[in-house]
């Protein structure tokens, strides 16, 4: 059985009442918003290093890695890998064109 509560206020208090619970949400959502727009690029730069784009799109490096070596499924469970050029053993170097293109399946 649910429990039941009377609210004898004015209109603008219940106004009052509801804007308190509906802002956080509200803010709340608009922070996961953001967090799910694709990184915009920092003063126009073209070319990360791995750890650079490990800060820009806030993952850890070895991770960044893993997405250029192993690849990550999409949402179709397809495997998508980061497009990379490897200057030397281990040194990559990521257009934001390539970035773009990897991000835009998740």
């Amino acid at each position: 059985m649910q429990a039941q509560t009377l609210y004898t206020g004015s209109p603008a208090d219940i106004e009052a009442a509801m804007l308190r619970v509906i802002t956080p949400l509200i803010e709340q959502i608009q922070q996961l918003q953001k967090a799910q727009q694709l990184p915009q690029e920092p003063s126009g730069k073209a070319i990360y290093t791995v750890s650079e784009l490990a800060e820009h799109i806030s993952y850890s490096a070895q991770m960044v890695r893993r997405f250029i070596r192993e690849g990550r499924r999409d949402r179709k469970g397809k495997l998508v890998y980061l497009k990379a050029k490897e200057l030397t053993a281990g040194d990559f170097r990521i257009t934001s064109a390539d970035l773009n293109q990897f991000l835009s399946h998740f």
